[in-house]
């Protein structure tokens, strides 16, 4: 909403296995802390068709 992420939904994806405790806690977390910045990139790729620099992540949350 107004450019920010308000709910996050973690759901099962049709043949593969699903998450496990800790994973899905894990993906939560990440989710949380970086996804305005996941959401702004998809953004400026997909919708102004701009360049999106790879960004790796190493700090750990």
């Amino acid at each position: 909403m107004n450019g920010k992420v308000e709910e996050i939904v973690v759901s099962n994806v049709g043949g593969k296995d699903p998450l496990k405790g800790n994973e899905v806690k894990n993906l939560k977390t990440f989710l949380k802390f970086y996804a305005d910045a996941i959401v702004q990139k998809w953004i400026d790729y997909f919708v102004y068709h701009r360049d999106v620099n790879f960004e790796r992540i190493i700090k750990k949350l």
